[in-house]
């Protein structure tokens, strides 16, 4: 009877101390990364990190100062978010002053302690860049352009990306400039492969050379559309020399830019200005009236949302007239082109033949006209030989009479 009671005495005991460990197990302190900024003009910024709060209310604010040591120092808003996996976060700093150094770094607070990032700067002003990190641009679902620029390395210097799903990064991408020998600007990029839909990457630029090794700040990517519009709209009041470009935007709540890049005739890649649209959920109606067009000429028209955590595109095309009329005819449900992403050659195939010759045209992100190609009235697939084309995106034209039906093309060696 006596061992039968110091038994269960013990597996009573056991049980006690098991249901009060669940209220003595110490909390996961939060992860907090100081990212980067973005500037937004006129000496305001967008300051950004990344925290994972494991399931708890962070409490989490931005501390900035001109003071290196923060022996004096300015704290953002407290803002307040359940986060239960790695997410970005952000603060707007307005009205800085001009021509100075600021120092600052992401803190936040859970029932599991107080974490510091580390600590970063940016300079308030415009400076010609030597080592930036100039983001992604992303692509489908598949895929994403990684984009760098330098400048004044007087060394040989080899180029590359590092990558991964969170900060630490770990995975490597071979840069399309992998070793530079002079002092001159340079934009280079790189094409990680696999990436996975519906996930969010983290990546910097790399530098090495003889004597140093050089890093630029950490930004991020969203892979796929994040968005559940973004709709390149047809462009209206069309005369001999303007146009007013459309496009609508919802989803995605981060702070955007939005702008149109214009190809076509002697504009080659514009941009027009950019304008800026704050945190978000409502649905944006974009319009720029752009001019100086040319008559008769056909632009295409692309609408480009940047985000601190990537570039995202829809493209249309336009037609001016002495008219003023538009006479283009979109036929996008009627053409694929793959496979996605394109290696050594690209099918375009339509689901009903054209009854009149047609021509196919592929232009690089500089305009230029890469291939060209006649294709038969009732043809309904061609083949397009890739040969000799570098990894990137480019635009494919499809020219019927008065169609002009543009596709974005993207090529992976």
């Amino acid at each position: 009877m006596k061992t039968k009671f110091i038994f269960f005495f013990f597996l009573f005991a056991t049980c006690i101390a098991g249901y009060a460990q669940q209220f003595t197990t110490p909390k996961t302190a939060p992860d907090v990364y100081t990212m980067g900024h973005d500037t937004l003009g006129s000496h305001n910024f967008n300051l950004y990190g990344a925290i994972n709060a494991h399931g708890e209310n962070a409490a989490y604010a931005f501390v900035y100062s001109t003071d290196s040591t923060f022996t004096t120092s300015t704290t953002s808003p407290v803002q307040n978010k359940v986060i239960d996996t790695l997410q970005i976060v952000w603060a707007t700093i307005n009205g800085l002053t001009a021509d100075t150094t600021y120092y600052y770094y992401l803190t936040a607070s859970t029932t599991g302690g107080t974490v510091y990032g580390k600590h970063m700067r940016f300079y308030s002003d415009n400076i010609p860049f030597l080592f930036e990190n100039m983001g992604a641009d992303v692509y489908d679902i598949t895929y994403a352009e990684l984009n760098g620029k330098v400048r004044g390395f007087q060394n040989n210097v080899s180029l590359s990306f590092e990558y991964g799903l969170t900060p630490a990064l770990g995975l490597t991408a071979v840069s399309n400039f992998p070793t530079l020998s002079d002092a001159n600007s340079h934009e280079f990029k790189a094409y990680p492969s696999p990436l996975t839909h519906g996930l969010l990457y983290f990546f910097r630029v790399k530098a090495v050379s003889a004597t140093d090794t050089l890093f630029t700040d950490i930004k991020a990517f969203y892979m796929g559309n994040p968005y559940t519009i973004l709709h390149a709209s047809p462009a209206t009041n069309i005369t001999s020399s303007s146009a007013d470009l459309n496009g609508s935007i919802q989803g995605f709540h981060v702070p955007i830019k939005v702008n149109s890049e214009i190809y076509g005739g002697t504009i080659n890649h514009f941009h027009t200005p950019y304008v800026y649209y704050d945190v978000t959920s409502s649905l944006i109606n974009y319009t720029y009236n752009a001019v100086n067009l040319q008559e008769n000429q056909n632009y295409s028209i692309r609408l480009k949302v940047y985000t601190w955590i990537g570039s995202y595109y829809d493209t249309t095309s336009v037609t001016t007239l002495t008219t003023g009329f538009e006479v283009e005819a979109n036929q996008v449900d009627n053409v694929f082109t793959y496979p996605i992403p394109a290696n050594n050659f690209l099918t375009v195939e339509m689901k009903s033949a054209l009854n009149s010759e047609s021509t196919i045209q592929l232009f690089n992100l500089n305009g230029q006209l890469i291939k060209e190609l006649k294709i038969p009235a009732y043809q309904k697939r061609t083949l397009l030989d890739l040969a000799g084309l570098e990894s990137g995106s480019y635009l494919l034209k499809l020219i019927s009479g008065n169609m002009i039906l543009n596709k974005n093309v993207v090529i992976i060696k």
